[in-house]
């Protein structure tokens, strides 16, 4: 289903999990410490309106798992939420839209996420 997408996930040369901008060469990577920890975190959140599978569709899910719980954090948190759309483009609201959230982490905890890329459509 998003193979039409601008990003998505994909294994880079270094065969890792990256968010890659299909429009581009950009990619958004965690890089891991030997032990597991990261100091930050990317995330891939989409709302497609009229999906391959018939109906509205939600993806929301990090590189690692601090991305993944952060996107979760930001979907259940309508503050957290709020603060991300109100900085997008008008008219997002009756469109397709992918956004790609950084995050620090802080210990074993993702702080607040951040936008670094998005696609409206």
């Amino acid at each position: 289903m998003s193979q039409r997408w601008r990003f998505q996930f994909k294994k880079s040369v270094e065969r890792k999990t990256v968010i890659a901008d299909t429009a581009g060469t950009a990619e958004f990577k965690a890089t891991a410490k030997d032990n597991g920890s990261t100091g930050d975190d990317f995330m891939l959140i989409c709302r497609i309106r009229d999906s391959a599978a018939g109906g509205l569709l939600f993806v929301a899910a990090g590189v690692k798992q601090f991305g993944t719980e952060a996107a979760g954090r930001v979907l259940t948190d309508p503050a957290r939420l709020n603060a991300i759309l109100e900085k997008l483009p008008s008219g997002w609201e009756n469109r397709n839209l992918q956004l790609v959230l950084q995050v620090k982490v802080i210990g074993n905890t993702p702080g607040q996420p951040f936008v670094v890329a998005s696609h409206v459509w």
